[in-house]
């Protein structure tokens, strides 16, 4: 389903003089929310590490996105067996510096426009829609229709995780039996 598409059902259910831009802003934020949540988008690299310790990151993937740095804990301020992440980056301790360091970090959302597809396939698509109608209620004052549209998104996003867990498990047992 395309973004123009989802805009077309966010003004069929509800009826408002908003234009397609603002609509088209509300589901660039519901896509940026259920990617930061998709463990579907969780990756594990390799990164190079420069002379400094700092962990080079890929494109658009910056140091809040990162949740692990060669299995050390992470920290907000460097210190020993600990990796530090910050705004000016990751950082590996100084007893821990290597020319690479394994990485797990959430790929950045992809960038939303009219005639994209939306990441989540049709049978999830109701979370840009209950997303997107949840905040027009919240912005209508309406903490009710709000409260009602939060619940059916808490919802189907949870029916989403556990069926992109499953599959992570599935694909993972599938892995270990062929090795």
């Amino acid at each position: 389903m395309t973004a123009r598409e989802m805009i077309a059902r966010v003004k069929e259910a509800y009826p408002s003089t908003l234009p397609d831009s603002a609509i088209l802003a509300l589901l660039q934020e519901a896509e940026a929310r259920l990617c930061a949540e998709d463990p579907l988008r969780i990756a594990c690299e390799w990164l190079p590490v420069n002379g400094e310790g700092r962990v080079e990151l890929p494109a658009g993937v910056r140091p809040y996105m990162v949740q692990q740095v060669d299995g050390l804990p992470l920290a907000l301020t460097p210190g020993t067996g600990r990796a530090c992440k910050s705004s000016d980056g990751v950082f590996l301790p100084a007893g821990r510096r290597a020319e690479r360091a394994r990485v797990v970090y959430r790929r950045p959302p992809p960038t939303l426009a009219p005639e994209s597809e939306l990441t989540l396939d049709d049978g999830y698509a109701g979370c840009y829609l209950y997303y997107a109608l949840a905040k027009l209620e919240l912005w209508r004052g309406n903490i009710g229709g709000y409260n009602n549209y939060s619940a059916l998104l808490e919802s189907l996003t949870g029916q989403y995780t556990r069926a992109a867990v499953q599959t992570l498990s599935g694909s993972r047992q599938r892995f270990e039996s062929e090795v």
